[in-house]
């Protein structure tokens, strides 16, 4: 040490004082507790995060779910040709409550040509857009039981 200065470890001779180097060495107890709230703050934002992700998901996931029951139950029908007489239903024959169609039928302007549309919705959910699948039908012209004459 030089000549009036005292050991950069060492306190000073009067009580209560402290050289920089002492003050230096840890965290104010504000400190410390402004660290913590930062990082509640940080997490408590992760954990929202992470919650709209899930719930986002679940709902993609609802939503492709409702897409493919659409698709196959318009196929069903119009390949069974009973579009024509079923307007709604459901899908507990697939083990599936929570879901219901509606089937339309369009007319295109085309003779011959309609649209099927199925409509599929959560069951007792008010103001579900759900899921429509639509087909073009051509229906025939029905002909006479006669042969051309000839």
């Amino acid at each position: 040490p030089t000549a009036g200065f005292p050991h950069p470890k060492r306190r000073s001779g009067r009580p209560g004082s402290t050289s920089a180097v002492a003050r230096s060495r840890g965290f104010t107890m504000i400190e410390a507790l402004a660290s913590v709230a930062l990082l509640l703050v940080g997490i408590v934002a992760a954990l929202g995060a992470i919650g709209q992700m899930t719930r986002a998901e679940a709902h993609l996931q609802e939503s492709e779910r409702m897409r493919r029951l659409a698709d196959r139950k318009v196929a069903e029908l119009i390949g069974t040709g009973d579009y024509q007489y079923i307007t709604e239903g459901d899908f507990t024959d697939l083990g599936d409550d929570r879901y219901q169609f509606s089937v339309t039928i369009e007319p295109t302007g085309v003779e011959g040509l309609e649209v099927v549309t199925v409509l599929v919705t959560r069951v007792n959910r008010r103001n579900d857009p759900g899921y429509d699948a639509s087909q073009l039908v051509y229906i025939p012209p029905e002909t006479g039981g006669e042969g051309a004459a000839g």
